[in-house]
């Protein structure tokens, strides 16, 4: 069930940050909603695109798998 995250001001200075692409930054604050209480979520690109961009045509699974591969 997805939850209600907030994202700190903290997250904004990751040194990691600039490594990864603003897609792959996007789909990890996107993970935070639907991630279990312990910050598990279920590595699944499929799912992951259908929850996180259900609307967004072009994106596909292989740019999720991407993302993954980022992160």
């Amino acid at each position: 069930m997805p939850r209600i995250r907030t994202v700190k001001p903290e997250h904004w200075n990751d040194r990691e940050l600039p490594n990864v692409s603003l897609q792959a930054h996007l789909l990890w604050i996107g993970m935070w909603n639907f991630s279990d209480d312990k910050g598990v979520i279920e590595s699944d690109p499929i799912l992951m695109k259908s929850q996180i961009f259900p609307r967004r045509t072009e994106i596909r699974t292989a740019d999720v798998e991407q993302w993954i591969g980022q992160l």
